[in-house]
């Protein structure tokens, strides 16, 4: 093994761990065969140093833009096993902390065991993304390659609408037979047509005992399927979980609460972000969920497509007491009525909130003035608001608040907002601290106003084409 062979090898044994990127950076100064190894080194230390940061700290955005400029001179040096390989453009790769974070394969263009054999091998990689047909995917997720990334993803709507019920279960199947050189830490499948089967093999395999992030979009699978979860090996060191039931319709009330039922069961000892789309809680599974232990770790809250709330349900997620670690309270979209939300906008939960998202079935101004008017929302950075008839005076109150100077994104995601309105949000001076603006669901802006949002907001403008 040569010296470089055996620094990949401490960077892929310690993932989480800069001192392995930092010593590799210090090798490449010592032994470069020109620029784009020394500009290697500095890349590597730019990124190690603005990830750890903070977000506000102009430091780390200098660091990014000097990184930045670094990769738009050498990137293609730094790649250049892969643009032998044909591959387009590969200094647009996203890096993180100065090594590639996600390779995307589209496996019916590129030969993977090539993609292996000429890069991985050489080269760390955070992870790799398949995509393609289900054959394809699945010859690719048991090459051995794999077994040196310490995430991977399953990207099943590269074919169309996504891979039928159950062609995924063989992908999964195949990763799991793949010795692991590098703990797989991330398991990403999204529209691949994972069922109950793959969940099994999941939660057994031994491949995946090391999981910290599971993401299943799309998936077909049954609460006892889920419940499988908390016997599994990897349950105790999973750290974030999201699932997300396909098809996305609205189940009935007693499947939510079987859901809801396997995640406060216990066992997830180290888990802290749950994300929950189209399983429909329903109050009675919100109960059962704040009832449990999960709610008091939990950091991250994301309920998606339930029309099944009343009331008791969101009042008790706006417990402080009951759900103490949330920072992070996503209810998009999840139909809450007016009445059901207005009383709990004053209330103090949005004292540990720094993003509270939500979808109003028939909101009015007046839940966005509560809000606004709302000392504890201080510390929010992330404010989504959609739908209702929040209109014009909501968003009038909100651009008003003494309260909101921190935001850094505002989401106000319905008709009705005036050109006037639209007006302030392009002036710098209100709420000076934002960087992101996203408008859906509005008619088409006219040129000037579009023209005058994009010069603040630049690439952090969202609007309907």
């Amino acid at each position: 093994m040569t010296n470089r062979e055996a620094l990949m090898r401490a960077i892929r044994d310690n993932p989480d761990d800069d001192t392995p990127r930092l010593v590799y950076a210090d090798w490449l100064d010592d032994h470069a065969r020109g620029p784009a190894d020394r500009a290697r080194a500095r890349f590597i230390r730019l990124q190690c140093d603005a990830e750890r940061l903070p977000e506000a700290d102009p430091r780390r955005a200098a660091a990014q833009r000097q990184a930045a400029d670094l990769q738009a001179d050498h990137g293609r040096d730094w790649l250049a096993a892969l643009a032998d390989l044909g591959w387009p453009e590969p200094e647009e790769l996203t890096f993180s902390r100065g090594f590639v974070a996600d390779l995307p394969v589209l496996t019916h263009e590129f030969d993977f065991a090539a993609v292996a054999d000429g890069f991985l091998r050489w080269e760390h990689v955070d992870g790799v993304t398949l995509a393609g047909p289900p054959a394809r995917v699945t010859a690719a997720a048991a090459h051995p390659g794999l077994g040196l990334v310490g995430s991977v993803c399953v990207n099943g709507r590269a074919d169309g609408d996504g891979f039928p019920a159950g062609a995924g279960d063989a992908t999964v199947a195949a990763l799991a037979a793949v010795p692991r050189v590098t703990p797989l830490r991330t398991f990403l499948a999204t529209h691949a047509g994972l069922t109950d089967a793959a969940l099994a093999l999941l939660t057994t395999a031994p491949a995946f005992r090391d999981l910290h992030r599971l993401t299943l979009e799309r998936v077909e699978v049954t609460p006892d399927g889920l419940t499988r979860f908390r016997g599994a090996g990897f349950a105790r060191g999973l750290r974030h979980v999201s699932v997300d039931q396909r098809p996305f319709a609205w189940p009935p009330a007693d499947r939510g609460r079987e859901v809801a039922a396997a995640f406060a069961a216990g066992g997830y000892d180290s888990l802290t972000t749950l994300c929950l789309a189209g399983h429909a809680l329903g109050d009675d599974g919100l109960l059962t969920l704040t009832a449990s232990s999960l709610a008091r770790r939990l950091t991250h809250f994301r309920l998606q497509g339930d029309r099944n709330l009343v009331g008791p349900g969101v009042a008790a997620l706006f417990d402080r007491a009951r759900w103490p670690a949330l920072t992070v309270l996503d209810l998009m979209p999840v139909h809450v009525a007016e009445a059901d939300l207005a009383p709990l906008v004053s209330s103090d939960r949005f004292a540990t909130l720094d993003k509270f998202s939500v979808f109003l079935m028939d909101g009015t101004p007046d839940s966005a003035a509560r809000l606004a008017a709302n000392p504890h929302v201080a510390r929010l950075r992330t404010l989504e608001l959609t739908g209702g008839r929040l209109g014009d005076a909501g968003a009038r109150a909100l651009l008003g608040s003494p309260h909101l100077s921190g935001l850094r994104r505002l989401g106000l995601n319905g008709p009705g907002i005036s050109d006037d309105t639209l007006r302030a949000l392009a002036d710098p001076a209100t709420l000076p601290g934002l960087r992101e603006l996203s408008l859906t669901y509005h008619v088409p802006l006219t040129p000037e106003l579009r023209a005058a949002l994009r010069r603040r907001f630049r690439g952090g403008l969202e609007l309907d084409d």
